[in-house]
């Protein structure tokens, strides 16, 4: 999605606001996680702040198809982000400090696939959850908890501490 500084100069007030869809197909491959992504709508306004300084604030949502990171099954999930950014033609205005980061573009042209795309992986999950309360995987059979039990024993004992199992077992031979 592009966005043009002729386009944010012909508005009376220096606001243009603007609406669309990005499609981030390649995220699919690069991202273990995601199954499906369906397009980003990508809605805000661009304006001038300055002689040659621009803002532009910007709201995206999408749905997304994951991996869930317990029980591996995939479930859709909204993916939400509000950003805004900054914007010179000049270079000796552009800076990126802990305060403040003015982006550099050239040829009129704010180019604005790369915030969406970096926002949408920074909303991501790290680990995306079906549900909450997702019960996962049995580790020994591989069962998924959620659709149905196991009886498998996943009670786990620490091998340096097995021997104090077997005396307990002992202990309890001897009182009976």
């Amino acid at each position: 999605m592009i966005i043009t500084i002729n386009q944010i100069n012909q508005t009376a007030e220096g606001l243009y606001p603007f609406a669309g869809k990005i499609y981030l197909d390649d995220l699919v491959e690069e991202e273990a996680n995601i199954v499906m992504l369906e397009p980003v709508q990508v809605e805000g306004q661009a304006s001038i702040l300055d002689s040659h300084l621009y803002q532009v604030t910007a709201k995206q949502k999408c749905v997304g198809k994951l991996i869930c990171a317990r029980c591996l099954t995939t479930f859709p999930t909204s993916l939400e982000a509000k950003w805004q950014e900054k914007f010179t033609d000049k270079k000796e205005l552009a800076c990126d400090t802990e305060e403040e980061t003015i982006h550099f573009f050239s040829e009129g042209q704010i180019d604005l696939d790369l915030f969406v795309r970096e926002q949408l992986l920074i909303h991501l999950p790290y680990a995306p959850l079906c549900k909450p309360d997702c019960a996962g995987l049995c580790p020994v059979c591989g069962v998924n908890k959620n659709e149905k039990p196991c009886e498998c024993d996943t009670q786990r004992i620490d091998p340096r501490l097995a021997k104090l199992q077997d005396l307990l077992a002992e202990d309890k031979d001897s009182v009976s």
